[in-house]
């Protein structure tokens, strides 16, 4: 549509305060603990000079019983429980998998990534970190 003059690229553009929060979020991000998850923006991960990790929407395309590849997502519930990750980067505390059981959310971001232009709208806000094991939930 931008290559045929039937829309703009102005909108796609980050604005002066969209590039000081993202740069200040991923300088956030890089002072986290290793390793880090970030299923809903692993690309964070990778703009903060982390190992990336997978995708949440790629683990959902696996997660589903009878399928060939359900065993590997069963694996990240047992790496949450498994305490694994040093921090693990959420919007909310919906990501399900053994979050609520094996980890806590510790604070939010000071500085938040700037509102999603295209995709899936959503907002990295909480890091969380693992629980000792006597302060997890049966």
């Amino acid at each position: 549509q931008i290559q045929q003059g039937q829309g703009s690229v102005a909108r796609y553009l980050p604005s002066p305060r969209d590039a000081a929060d993202a740069a200040a979020f991923i300088e956030e991000l890089r002072a986290l603990p290793d390793p880090v998850l970030s299923p809903y923006a692993p690309y964070a991960l990778v703009q903060a000079g982390k190992d990336p990790t997978f995708s949440l929407i790629c683990l959902w395309d696996i997660d589903y019983k009878g399928g060939p590849y359900y065993r590997f997502a069963q694996r990240v519930e047992d790496s949450l429980q498994e305490r694994r990750w040093a921090a693990i980067v959420v919007p909310n505390d919906k990501l399900g998998y053994g979050l609520l059981k094996h980890y806590g959310k510790d604070r939010n971001f000071s500085h938040l990534p700037p509102d999603t232009v295209v995709g899936w709208e959503v907002q990295l806000r909480q890091i969380w970190v693992p629980l000792s094991t006597r302060d997890s939930n049966p």
